[in-house]
């Protein structure tokens, strides 16, 4: 894994699978107002090596029995460059930050990914 100013850049040793987190801080007042949140996004460029098998999302994530906002696992991500949005299927009251978990499966030595964003969709009460 290595950081930069334009993202970061997973490789891995193929034949393997891994989860990477991306905690996302989430307002709980805008002004006065409670917020809310109804969907997640990532952007990233994967190339046809790699493949994203699940994304889950999770809210106050200390650890991984949390109630999930949105979960799939049966997910074929690869070869693209894109901006992956997942919409929760309603709106969820914003107790604090969320995590969206990705798991990666690396097919050879050669697999990566590039996470250049990520973030939710938030609005007032």
């Amino acid at each position: 894994m290595r950081r930069a100013g334009w993202g970061t850049l997973i490789k891995q040793k193929g034949g393997s699978g891994n989860w990477f987190h991306i905690p996302i801080p989430s307002p709980s007042f805008l002004d006065t107002e409670r917020t809310y949140l109804n969907g997640a996004w990532l952007r990233f460029k994967i190339n046809t090596q790699a493949v994203i098998k699940n994304i889950h999302v999770r809210q106050n994530n200390r650890n991984s029995e949390m109630p999930h906002l949105f979960r799939k696992d049966d997910y074929t991500i690869a070869g693209q460059d894109t901006t992956h949005y997942v919409n929760f299927g309603r709106s969820i009251n914003c107790h604090g930050p969320i995590v969206i978990s990705i798991y990666i499966w690396f097919e050879n030595d050669d697999g990566e990914l590039l996470f250049t964003g990520a973030g939710a969709c938030f609005h007032e009460s």
